[in-house]
């Protein structure tokens, strides 16, 4: 074994940054190119270094990708060392890129990742739609999700959000909101602010086994405009007020009000003990919320406040 593999094999089972750091000026002192030195280096910057020293991502991105070119083949993407940095520099390549106000070149590099990320195991989806929506690219959108076989929550929103910006019948932006919601109703929920969105905390479902770039960008998407905001937030809101996700006591209030003032006064005390009664049958929590998806899109359906626009 060379001195570069054990200390890629270190690399793998690192537990602090100060061992990344040594790791990733060993790697370098070997070759000032190594696409794992720079990438570890870099993840070591603070949050405004590493925005301005996108050139270390794009240097590591570039050589990762020759790597990838000289091999025959690659049995599995996922398992492939290189492949699996090449996926990883992309996304936050992409994603600084975003952030720079470079949504073009941006968009570049998603496709790319995309292509080499099928099953979007590697969010490769969180990127490419959050730069399509940037360039608000809205007809594209939806032709691309015709096209795309692999199901994902970014492009189920951003198709929600092409829907609503194109002013398609409020009903049809409806559907497609639930359907989106349908897929983790804890995403809109982060989106409007209920719950909080730690860096690096650790969050999956069934779709995507990582959901943190997928939620910081519906996060900066959605409340991109106000249009956007009270769209998404009355669903958020109804939804989180049945399943007794909130914990502000005024957003309670606020709500506790509005609803007994409304017409829909008893549809929401009907839900509420309908899903008091499960919840004491013993009835899981992803049968909670679905229960309360669908009590809170009933409820909704008749309300202008659904459709802001």
């Amino acid at each position: 074994m060379t001195e570069r593999e054990e200390l890629l094999e270190r690399l793998d089972n690192v537990s602090s940054e100060n061992e990344v750091a040594d790791i990733a000026d060993n790697l370098l002192a070997i070759n000032p190119q190594d696409p794992y030195g720079l990438f570890a280096s870099w993840g070591l910057l603070d949050h405004d270094e590493q925005l301005s020293r996108v050139d270390m991502l794009y240097e590591a991105y570039e050589t990762t990708h020759n790597l990838l070119h000289e091999k025959d083949s690659i049995n599995d993407p996922y398992t492939d060392r290189d492949s699996v940095l090449f996926m990883s520099v992309s996304l936050y390549l992409g994603f600084a890129l975003l952030e720079r106000g470079e949504a073009e070149e941006a968009l570049t590099i998603a496709h790319t990742l995309a292509h080499h990320d099928e099953e979007n195991l590697c969010s490769s989806r969180a990127l490419l739609y959050a730069a399509m929506t940037h360039l608000e690219m809205w007809n594209e959108i939806l032709d691309h999700l015709m096209e795309d076989k692999t199901e994902s929550i970014a492009g189920a929103y951003a198709g929600v959000l092409a829907m609503l910006e194109t002013s398609e019948p409020k009903e049809d932006v409806d559907k497609a909101l639930f359907d989106a919601v349908s897929l983790d109703p804890r995403i809109p929920l982060y989106v409007i602010g209920i719950l909080e969105l730690q860096e690096g905390q650790e969050l999956s479902n069934k779709l995507e086994p990582d959901l943190y770039f997928t939620i910081s960008s519906l996060v900066e998407i959605w409340n991109a405009t106000e249009k956007r905001t009270s769209y998404i937030s009355m669903f958020a809101f109804t939804f989180a007020y049945l399943r007794s996700y909130m914990k502000d006591k005024k957003e309670i209030d606020f709500f506790d009000n509005l609803f007994k003032e409304s017409d829909i006064s008893k549809k929401v005390d009907n839900a509420l003990c309908l899903l008091n009664q499960s919840r004491e049958a013993g009835k899981t929590k992803e049968q909670l919320d679905i229960e309360a998806l669908l009590a809170t899109r009933d409820i909704l359906k008749d309300l202008d406040d659904f459709s802001t626009r």
